[in-house]
């Protein structure tokens, strides 16, 4: 008898998941999510996002309460803008992720205090009562 050798035929979809499969393995070893890519977010991203737990993490890391930094468009606008966590909150009506900041150290002066407060809601308000500066005058007749 003779032997014949053996033929194992492999299919085109094995081969693709086997590619698939090497693919998302190298990525997650280059510290890339294999499936989706993933961006850090800034300290006024993650309020505006309402993460608190991102909030406390950045501002733990030592990150400036009061500095403002780029949102993304489509975070809280169309377009991409520059705004301080303290804008950010107020925008996204978030008055916990207000209070994260001020636990934090976060102070704000009058101009701040008046712009924050003009374009707050009336739950953020409640926190923005308990921080105003003796000179802030919440009236919104001169605030842009």
């Amino acid at each position: 008898m003779m032997n014949r050798p053996v033929h194992v035929l492999v299919s085109a979809p094995v081969l693709l998941l086997t590619a698939v499969f090497v693919v998302m393995v190298a990525l997650s070893a280059g510290g890339q999510h294999p499936l989706w890519r993933t961006e850090e977010l800034n300290l006024s991203e993650a309020a505006a996002l309402r993460d608190r737990g991102e909030v406390a993490r950045l501002l733990a890391a030592g990150d400036d309460p009061g500095a403002a930094r780029p949102v993304r468009a489509g975070f809280l606008y169309q377009e991409p803008a520059t705004l301080t966590p303290t804008e950010a909150a107020v925008l996204a009506d978030r008055p916990e992720i207000l209070q994260l900041l001020l636990d934090y150290g976060l102070s704000l002066d009058r101009m701040q205090w008046q712009h924050a407060w003009c374009t707050a809601s009336d739950l953020t308000r409640t926190v923005l009562e308990q921080v105003r500066p003796s000179e802030a005058v919440p009236a919104c007749a001169l605030v842009r």
